[in-house]
């Protein structure tokens, strides 16, 4: 039996309890909230408390602290993140380093990295693998949409990178279109096409490599279809902890994305684009 406990922002507990309470392999040793310290003093534990108690923390925060995450892993705690943290490489390093020493796993909730037809496909590491997204441009987050996507190419490719490339048309500081090329040492390549295009019939991510039949992610998931993502990650998660064999988003994968993105940024800046921020 996994001892785990749920560290929450602002949002509601029930979901989160619900998806866990299916899992026979967990029993929920509390509930703590990422509070002002006038509040905390009304909850039950704190978050070292709660991970203090517990063998493994769902953490459901906006942006994951470093100083959290590296608490967790200190007292060899397994860390499911929700949303991908905030981080520095020189932080990202630690963290690796840390993990490696206390033997703990430290698992990045990423939707499309946790799909079933995606599972399939993640340890066909030494493949070759054209990988195609083209999807609408979030004006407002930006950032962590490139980020998101990134990580997603990072979990399907784990090979070095070789070269990237990224070009960006704009309109009065509004971008139209951004569009990178990414290559990897394996031989596997990724385009990432972001626009204001609203045809959703242009709108496609999809996997292609040898020997394999086309993969085709889902572009938008609703609610239910999210639930039964994280469902799956959450197996994952499970099967990381007693050491089995898996397939996760991992530290080590943010570390390559975060790579692509901040050269993504020079190109962009150093061709009179400076959207990224």
């Amino acid at each position: 039996m996994i001892r785990i406990g749920i560290l929450l922002g602002n949002t509601s507990a029930n979901e989160s309890i619900k998806l866990i309470q299916q899992f026979n392999d967990f029993k929920i040793t509390g509930i703590a909230r990422d509070i002002d310290k006038q509040d905390a003093q009304k909850q039950q534990y704190s978050a070292e408390e709660l991970v203090r108690n517990s063998d493994a923390t769902y953490i459901s925060l906006q942006a994951p602290s470093f100083d959290l995450i590296r608490m967790g892993i200190k007292k060899s705690n397994h860390l499911f993140l929700h949303t991908s943290p905030v981080l520095t490489p020189e932080e990202i390093r630690q963290l690796i380093s840390l993990e490696a020493e206390a033997g703990s796993t430290v698992l990045l909730f990423n939707p499309l990295s946790y799909l079933p037809e995606q599972l399939r496909i993640m340890p066909m590491q030494q493949v070759p693998k054209w990988i195609n997204i083209r999807l609408p441009i979030n004006f407002e987050h930006l950032n962590h949409q490139l980020l998101d996507l990134l990580l997603f190419i990072c979990s399907v490719e784990k090979s070095e990178i070789r070269k990237v490339d990224a070009f960006a048309l704009q309109s009065q500081q509004t971008p139209n279109l951004i569009t990178t090329h990414i290559s990897f040492k394996s031989g596997s390549v990724a385009q990432l096409e972001l626009s204001d295009s609203s045809c959703s019939s242009q709108h496609v991510i999809e996997i292609l490599c040898q020997n394999e039949k086309p993969i085709s992610l889902p572009v938008n998931q609703n609610k239910e279809a999210l639930a039964l993502t994280e469902k799956s990650a959450l197996k994952q998660f499970i099967l990381a902890i007693r050491k089995k064999q898996t397939t996760i988003v991992s530290l080590s994968d943010l570390t390559q994305a975060l790579q692509i993105l901040h050269e993504i940024m020079d190109k962009l800046k150093y061709s009179g684009c400076s959207l990224l921020k």
